[in-house]
């Protein structure tokens, strides 16, 4: 299925079909407004803990240009093309507007690698307890990373620190390769 959703970005960009203009997933602090439920400028656990899904409906959003609640065809096919376009200029490490062999090999790490999104085990409900406590835990480590001021919360000053150490450290990673 990746592969499919792949193939079908990588086309888009190539032939680029498209009409629709799409418009930007985010601008800097409508997450952190998108998670503060309670909207008091503080992100709790529980707001923090929804963040997958905001970041889903962010994206479905920003896809559905005409905001009429459905994202059609050209919609479709133009976030594809955007998303075809940043993943050919990340994998053109030299920059010359064409992939080698070497730069199209697909990357050997991540999470996700090797496993199916819909691989499950048959009624094994203790993995399924595991994952969601080590969810948890990863929510739980992410807010002690944020809280820089201990409060048990994330100012929306806290957030902006952490969105910045994250992109500096995504920039970093990016020019090490």
């Amino acid at each position: 299925m990746k592969y499919r959703v792949l193939m079908t970005a990588i086309t888009a960009g190539l032939i680029g079909m498209t009409t629709a203009q799409a418009k930007p997933m985010h601008d800097k602090g409508e997450m952190f407004t998108a998670l503060d439920a309670d909207k008091n400028g503080e992100l709790s656990q529980q707001e923090l803990s929804n963040m997958r899904e905001t970041m889903a409906k962010m994206r479905f959003d920003a896809a559905d240009t005409n905001s009429d609640g459905q994202i059609d065809k050209d919609e479709f096919m133009a976030k594809a093309e955007e998303r075809a376009a940043r993943m050919f200029k990340h994998m053109d490490a030299d920059e010359n507007g064409t992939l080698d062999a070497d730069e199209a090999q697909p990357p050997r790490h991540g999470k996700h690698h090797g496993k199916h999104h819909g691989d499950k085990g048959h009624g094994d409900h203790a993995k399924s307890d595991k994952r969601d406590h080590a969810k948890s835990k990863r929510h739980d480590k992410m807010l002690e990373r944020m809280d820089s001021d201990g409060n048990g919360s994330v100012s929306k000053a806290e957030w902006d620190s952490a969105m910045a150490r994250h992109h500096e450290r995504r920039e970093e990673m990016k020019d090490a390769q």
